[in-house]
């Protein structure tokens, strides 16, 4: 078949790079609108529950990730230049478009009670109503107002933990950017100018200024992928480059052989914008992946071309033979490496199955142009030089096969000892691997990004969204007294936590609207009475701002309420601990009364007690006897639910590791399909795939002895790498199954299989280790960790295949003899 593949493509040369000609144009028109991915990568399905329960709150509250953070912490806050250029900062990006609301220092909002007289049935009666109005009504003019202005801020102990800090000088900056532009390329400019513009404040003044939240992370990692896809794309053409020119010594062979890679870039580009798909991060890794992969064909293919010429300078002939014996082998590699990435087409994550297919379709594609392209192209040139085939001839790269060859032929028992020791090394290394990942693991730890965001830790307890909905499950439940002293009690209790930050709620609106009804009596910043909760809802105003607020934080029929908390990311493992252990206090809380029965004298009484109020009694008289806890009716059952962008991440996490694993598992199972279509023998499938199970049991023994953590990043090395390392076992294989018709021993055709196919194998390793190492210089952990095991793997896969391999088939085929 492959001889009238070959014949065909020859014969019709002309018409087939015409051919090439318009699609690549056409998909060359195709990049053109390519675009960047600035929506959150969603690795959860739409149907999963907790994806559900997000998507509920976000339609009930809004969303949580939307506000960009702005912290500084400097004595010179307290003075009054920088304070008014901090003012006139505020006052700017609030007029700002596309800037729903900015909260700072300088714009804090307070209620004041206004009695007014009205009457009641003819008699006078007063009433009172809360009116918003700025804490600052303008500018200090001298510092002794600055100075009473700081007085007076310890006295809003709702803003305190949230926009600045009675313990140092820290304040922050909350802008909740409009839903509009967060999703799209103008997101980055628009982020990026208020980056400049707060930061030509605070630079005139010598004040280090840091920036975070999601819109922001999110913005500058899309500006680092865009940043990468160029560059490294670039960089792996140019290494590749030096490579193959340092191996073929041929300009021609340099110029065309890069030829081929960039239109498989463009065919990878066109076939994501064919899809409708968006560049993410894993996508930003396919062009400089099919420059690699694309030169690791036009080695096989050139390298097979030469030793043909140089057998009989018959150049024609030898093209065809190109075609006929290295195609099906380039085609089946080709597959491998594909399936390993078109496995995630089966996941349930939309971010991992474009990924996955674009790659797919992508190194299919790139196989095409390969087997076309080279082919045709060299038909058309002069045949090969003395010089262009000396690469096949290096002294140094075949003394170290003919080393290799008699290592296989003589020492095989050695080879066997040594693998089993690193395969019993390795898997006691996979013990040490934790399953661990962080919201900002990808950025470097010197990273500007990563710093500020250890910078709000350390101030504020961190800025990543953590969502308690509670739910009464009847309209009006919130605004039961009961249920605020819950709410209160719960966010007391959180406050132990030291991944919390000061929480957002209804109570904490209440607590602030109790202390202005008292004339901003700070000792009466807790929840209203029964008593006082009706008159105070009633002095609120319609429309008015706060209002608004309390909009914000429960539901139109005040049925659900939820409590706004920010948490450092700890990590997936701590925030699945976190969870469960705020779950469980809640329920306690809302859906248990304690009983604590006290001993007066002679006789036992029974109080029920909410820990939020307060019993003085004289310990002289009293001490307690019992302390219980009994369930509520299921009919007053409070329903209670934990969201938010760190919980989701938290089920990303899990959800992408197992989707990878299985995947991994799914690829393993094709690439032995396609491995027994060649072969057709269940010894030959145990032999090529026992060379290449190694080296990622050495890889995840690697990892697990310098603590690396098991997480998506890490997880796809396998899976990819995998899919790439049994390319060498097929052109082994391959080439061993051919030589077997023509040799009268096993070890004969053993010796000349790797005479012939080792020097293509060591090319391709080479061009795809540097290929991969250079992952290395990104900006992105994960990349990194993907470059440098994938890099790792494939060294081992080499080393693998070249001595174990043989040396398998040495021992199962020993006393096999194939004649002719």
């Amino acid at each position: 078949m492959w001889e009238k593949i070959a014949s065909t493509i020859l014969r019709n040369r002309l018409v087939l790079i015409i051919s090439l000609v318009v699609t690549t144009a056409f998909m060359l028109y195709q990049t053109m609108n390519v675009q960047l991915a600035y929506d959150n990568p969603k690795f959860i399905p739409d149907d999963d529950s907790d994806m559900i329960a997000y998507k509920e709150f976000k339609k009930t509250f809004g969303d949580d990730g939307s506000v960009m953070v702005v912290g500084i912490k400097t004595d010179k806050l307290r003075q009054l230049n920088f304070f008014n250029a901090w003012y006139d900062l505020t006052e700017s990006l609030s007029h700002k478009k596309n800037i729903k609301q900015v909260l700072s220092l300088t714009n804090l909002k307070v209620l004041k009670k206004q009695t007014k007289l009205d009457t009641f049935e003819g008699y006078p009666s007063e009433k009172i109503q809360l009116v918003s109005e700025n804490f600052i009504h303008e500018k200090p003019q001298t510092q002794k107002d600055l100075d009473s202005i700081f007085v007076a801020l310890h006295d809003l102990r709702f803003y305190e933990g949230l926009v600045f800090k009675d313990s140092s000088n820290f304040t922050l900056m909350a802008i909740t950017l409009e839903k509009n532009i967060l999703d799209t390329k103008e997101r980055v400019p628009f982020v990026g100018g208020i980056e400049d513009q707060v930061t030509a404040v605070c630079d005139k003044f010598g004040v280090d200024v840091h920036f975070s939240g999601l819109p922001f992370i999110r913005t500058k990692m899309s500006q680092i992928i865009q940043q990468e896809l160029v560059r490294f794309t670039l960089v792996s053409i140019l290494l590749t480059s030096l490579i193959l020119l340092f191996f073929f010594r041929s300009f021609p062979t340099l110029i065309f052989s890069l030829l081929t890679v960039i239109v498989g870039v463009i065919w990878c580009m066109g076939i994501l914008v064919t899809l409708g798909f968006k560049i993410t991060m894993f996508i930003g890794l396919l062009p400089p992946l099919i420059v690699v992969i694309g030169i690791a064909n036009c080695i096989y293919l050139l390298n097979k071309y030469h030793e043909e010429y140089r057998n009989h300078k018959n150049k024609i002939k030898s093209l065809q033979r190109v075609i006929s014996k290295v195609g099906r082998a380039v085609l089946f590699t080709n597959l491998t490496t594909a399936v390993g990435f078109g496995v995630f087409v089966l996941t349930g994550s939309s971010v991992l199955q474009e990924f996955g297919l674009t790659a797919f379709l992508a190194l299919m594609a790139v196989f095409l142009v390969s087997i076309i392209l080279i082919p045709v192209l060299f038909s058309y040139l002069p045949a090969p030089k003395k010089r262009h085939t000396k690469h096949l001839d290096y002294k140094f790269l075949n003394v170290l096969i003919a080393k290799i060859a008699n290592l296989v032929q003589t020492q095989r028992k050695a080879v066997y000892i040594v693998t089993i020791a690193l395969v019993a090394t390795s898997i006691f290394g996979m013990t040490r691997l934790k399953n661990v990942g962080y919201m900002v693991d990808d950025i470097s730890k010197t990273d500007k990004l990563y710093t500020d965001l250890k910078f709000f830790e350390e101030n504020i307890n961190g800025v990543m969204p953590f969502e308690i909905v509670v739910n009464t499950r009847r309209e009006q439940g919130i605004s039961d007294v009961r249920t605020l002293l819950n709410i209160d009690l719960l966010e007391r209790k959180l406050s132990d936590y030291p991944e919390f930050s000061k929480p957002v709620s209804i109570s904490q609106t209440m607590k602030f609207l109790n202390q202005s009804y008292y004339d901003g009596d700070p000792r009466r910043y807790r929840p209203p009475s029964m008593l006082d909760l009706g008159s105070i809802m009633d002095a609120l105003p319609k429309g008015n701002t706060n209002t608004e607020m309390l909009n914000s934080l429960v539901d139109e029929n005040k049925q659900k309420a939820r409590i706004s908390v920010q948490m450092a990311d700890v990590g997936s493992v701590q925030i699945k601990k976190l969870k469960e252990q705020v779950e469980l206090l809640a329920d306690t809380i809302f859906n248990f009364r304690k009983k604590t029965q006290y001993t007066f004298t002679d006789s036992i009484i029974a109080i029920e007690l909410i820990d939020s109020v307060t019993a003085s009694f004289d310990t002289t008289y009293h001490s307690i006897a019992k302390v219980t806890y009994t369930p509520v009716d299921s009919t007053s059952r409070t329903d209670l639910s934990i969201t938010g962008t760190s919980i989701i991440f938290l089920k990303g996490n899990d959800y992408l590791i197992n989707n990878l694993l299985m995947s991994l598992m799914i690829a393993f199972i094709i690439i032995s399909m396609l491995m027994a279509s060649i072969f057709k023998s269940t010894r030959m499938i145990v032999i090529s795939i026992i060379p290449n199970l190694i080296p990622l049991l050495f890889t995840a023994g690697i990892m697990g002895f310098f603590g690396v953590n098991f997480k998506p990043s890490t997880v796809l090395v396998f899976s990819v790498a995998f899919g790439i390392a049994v390319d060498f076992s097929i052109h082994f294989l391959t080439k061993y199954k051919m030589e077997l018709k023509h040799s009268a021993s096993v070890p004969k055709a053993v010796a000349k299989v790797q005479r012939e196919i080792s020097t293509s194998m060591i090319y391709t390793a080479v061009i795809l280790f540097f290929g991969f190492i250079i992952f290395v210089f990104s900006d992105f952990g994960g990349t990194i960790a993907l470059g440098l095991f994938t890099a790792l793997t494939l060294l081992v896969a080499l080393l693998s295949n070249l001595i174990l391999l043989p040396s398998l088939l040495l021992s199962y085929d020993s006393k096999k003899i194939k004649h002719s």
